[in-house]
């Protein structure tokens, strides 16, 4: 069993790091929505299979891998921090559940309406030095205000769309270990009423 997870482990990590590679590659050679280049499909999927300490381990690793190998400006401590809660908090609401609809709901309106704040405020702590005298509420108030009026579907799709894709993925990934288990289970059987039946031969 401890064999089997680790091989699942590593293929998970796998599926989640072609699923960033292809994030990251697409929008280079095509013109893309917001909801393939944005998602969070992979953090999503390892946060479900792996639990939110994997889920916010991968994120770091790749987002200093992307940043740093031309595909980006490189790493922006504020962005990364949010994405760090973010992970830590899709996988500790996802990680090992079943598909539920009072879960998937709260996933999707918290994370599109409660969580997005959190972006607004760590810019603001990190950037206030090139923000002026705007204060913290002010900047917090029309940022939000200016997100209700315009950004909010795509980040309602980000996360919906988001947590099907990877929830598809890990019930795949489970069948197929599922009934590779089962088949083992079968083939030792066979073994043991093989063995048994030439026992009684003799």
């Amino acid at each position: 069993m401890k064999k089997r997870n680790i091989i699942k482990g590593i293929l998970s990590l796998i599926i989640a790091a072609v699923i960033t590679a292809l994030t990251a590659i697409i929008p280079i050679v095509a013109s893309v929505g917001k909801a393939v280049y944005a998602n969070n499909v992979a953090v999503i999927f390892i946060g479900m299979e792996l639990g939110p300490v994997a889920g916010i381990v991968y994120t770091i690793l790749s987002s200093f891998i992307l940043n740093n190998i031309g595909m980006g400006s490189g790493v922006l401590l504020y962005v990364l921090l949010f994405q760090i809660v973010e992970a830590g908090l899709l996988g500790l609401l996802w990680h090992k559940k079943r598909m539920h609809m009072g879960r998937y709901l709260l996933t999707v309106i918290g994370g599109t309406f409660l969580l997005k704040p959190l972006s607004y405020m760590l810019f603001y702590i990190f950037n206030s030095s090139i923000l002026g005298d705007i204060t913290f509420l002010e900047y917090m108030k029309s940022n939000y205000l200016l997100y209700l009026q315009n950004g909010w579907t795509d980040t309602l799709i980000i996360y919906a769309t988001g947590i099907i894709i990877a929830y598809i993925l890990q019930y795949i990934l489970d069948m197929i270990f599922e009934k590779m288990e089962k088949r083992r289970k079968t083939n030792e059987k066979e073994g043991i009423n093989c063995s048994a039946h030439r026992a009684d031969s003799y």
